[in-house]
């Protein structure tokens, strides 16, 4: 490494690019910890801590957890994995032991709608003929393009009406790697996301805020994850997501806390144009 050589520009380049680098490692640091208070007040207010204990009825059996379920609750599903002992006692402890109203994420206001794109053959192509195009496995990054651009004449009705990415959409990975949340930052606009990511359009930016704040927090994770089915790869689809239960929380709570997250995905944003800012001033003294 010591041997590789680096290219120096003149001192007040170098120091204006250092000093425009920190601020945005300083902005995201400050988002970090922001979306850290929101979860740490969310989980205060809900009275429930990280993890969960199982409750008296489920009984170890050589070894295997066992539990019976009446009919009713069933649910149309036959397979073991959905009738978690962990979801269900997420949701008895926040029912009767906190007193917290949950509803569907479909009947609960929170979202206009959840989109699931159909899957398709893609055509990539140069930067200027096509939008970036990202997947599951690059969502918890800041700038999670992969240098792949989806060709706006073969695929534009489809990303105008399925993929396009919209500032405040929440998105979760659906396929392989399940419950990947992130909420879509402004600097995201525009771009698109493979058929493996699930969108749910928010209501406003306050619900899209909780929605975030839930899905992805340790219990709304595993509510998600109670979902999945396949033998082989394991996926979910918009009809689950819109069977997951919700905590309905006051409006002026809900504002507290969508406060922090806004901030902070703004926050992000501003990192990110910093450093795309400081690439083109690397790349045009260097070239």
């Amino acid at each position: 490494m010591s041997e590789i050589e680096v290219p120096f520009f003149d001192r007040e380049t170098v120091r204006y690019v250092n000093d425009q680098m920190l601020k945005s490692v300083s902005l995201l640091n400050a988002a970090n910890d922001a979306l850290q208070k929101a979860r740490e007040q969310l989980q205060a207010y809900l009275g429930i801590s990280s993890r969960v204990t199982q409750r008296d009825e489920v009984i170890s059996h050589n070894g295997i957890e066992v539990f019976e379920l009446g009919r009713e609750s069933l649910n149309n599903r036959l397979d073991a994995s959905y009738h978690s002992a962990i979801s269900r006692e997420i949701t008895r402890y926040l029912r009767n032991e906190v007193g917290v109203k949950l509803v569907r994420l479909e009947d609960s206001g929170l979202a206009k709608d959840v989109i699931l794109p159909g899957r398709f053959k893609r055509v990539y192509v140069g930067d200027e003929f096509g939008v970036p195009f990202i997947g599951g496995k690059e969502i918890l990054s800041l700038d999670p393009r992969t240098g792949k651009n989806l060709s706006l004449t073969s695929h534009g009705p489809r990303i105008k009406e399925q993929l396009k990415i919209k500032q405040n959409q929440v998105l979760i990975t659906c396929s392989g790697t399940i419950g990947k949340v992130s909420i879509a930052p402004k600097h995201w606009e525009g771009w698109a996301a493979s058929q493996h990511i699930i969108r749910i359009e928010p209501q406003n930016s306050d619900k899209a805020a909780l929605l975030y704040l839930w899905l992805s927090s340790p219990h709304g994770r595993n509510l998600i994850q109670q979902q999945t089915y396949g033998s082989v790869v394991n996926e979910i689809d918009s009809s689950h997501v819109k069977d997951i239960l919700v905590p309905e929380l006051p409006n002026t709570v809900t504002s507290k806390l969508a406060k922090l997250v806004l901030d902070a995905n703004d926050m992000r944003t501003e990192a990110f144009q910093i450093e795309e800012k400081m690439k083109l001033i690397f790349d045009d003294k260097l070239l």
